[in-house]
């Protein structure tokens, strides 16, 4: 009976908290007790153990490897290059500024001055001019008496003339010319010139073809179309209105109306909120065999950037 007790409190543990590491596997035989006496009435049940403490976490077990990227989306059909406009005419340049002149350096020292030339050779003299004539000599006083008075002096003879000049002597060696000077300080750089008036914009070169961000299908009754949007019409049936979405909110965007047919009847085009078209009041009736109108916003108003024949 003590066996069977013993057997089945390890297998209440055991269930509890699972195996425990194996103690030994055999224990010393104790001595054999002395036999019970048969029939005795089976003891109480032992109280149930403490619980054991909680075991240590196992690591973490290693990171799976990552997934495949899946295949990317088809790209989409690229629009249509638009038409290039034609460049507009360049402004004329602007006048140049003029800055003031810088400080003149200052002069360098003068070279030594040659030696002088040679005098040329002395011109003849010239001739002597003629003797005056001698004044008439007083008479002569009576013998022991006063001197007479002196006669008057003879006049002068004219100047001889004067001889020509003789050759100019050989012009000297020249000197040697005297080292540069030091060239002066830069003058400062004067102010830049005013900057000439922009000249006027060149005119605006054509629209190119606009591509659509969705286009509807054939239309031959009236329409109120969205932005973007490429409306066919066919009015051979009779004209029609399409009504454009409202300009605000919409800036730089557009929409074009296409006429399908060859016919005469008008694509009538009216706007919301009463606004225009180039200024002017909506609706407004086009026409135009197998001809294209694209409308562009300016935020308040349509304007009419393109028409062409497709």
């Amino acid at each position: 009976m003590s066996d069977i007790r013993t057997q089945g409190l390890g297998s209440i543990v055991k269930d509890l908290w699972g195996t425990g590491a194996t103690g030994p596997q055999t224990g010393a035989t104790g001595p054999v007790g002395a036999t019970g006496p048969a029939g005795g009435p089976t003891g109480p049940q032992g109280p149930t153990g403490s619980v054991g403490a909680t075991g240590v976490q196992g690591a973490t077990g290693p990171k799976g490897a990552t997934g495949a990227t899946g295949p990317g989306g088809q790209l989409g059909p690229t629009g249509l290059p638009g038409i290039q406009g034609t460049p507009g005419v360049t402004g004329p340049q602007g006048a140049t500024g003029v800055g003031a002149t810088g400080v003149v350096g200052a002069t360098g020292v003068q070279g030594l001055t040659g030696p002088k030339g040679d005098t040329g050779p002395a011109g003849p003299q010239g001739s002597t001019g003629p003797l005056g004539g001698t004044g008439v000599q007083g008479a002569t006083g009576p013998f022991g008496g006063p001197q007479g008075a002196t006669g008057v002096q003879g006049v002068q003879g004219s100047p001889g003339v004067t001889g020509s000049t003789g050759p100019l002597g050989a012009t000297g060696v020249q000197g040697v010319v005297g080292a540069t000077g030091v060239q002066g300080v830069q003058g400062v750089q004067g102010p830049t010139g005013p900057f000439g008036a922009t000249g006027p914009f060149g005119a605006t070169g054509l629209a190119g073809q606009v591509a659509y961000g969705t286009v509807a299908a054939v239309k031959t009754g009236a329409y109120a179309a969205a932005i973007g949007e490429l409306v066919p019409c066919d009015t051979s049936g009779g004209a029609f209105t399409v009504t454009l979405p409202t300009a605000v909110g919409n800036t730089g965007k557009s929409v074009t109306i296409k006429q399908t047919t060859s016919s005469t009847n008008a694509v009538n085009v009216a706007t919301t909120s009463a606004q225009t078209i180039d200024g002017v009041a909506a609706p407004q009736g086009f026409s135009g065999a197998k001809r294209a109108w694209t409308f562009t916003s300016d935020g308040s108003n349509w304007y009419i950037t393109s028409s062409y024949t497709v």
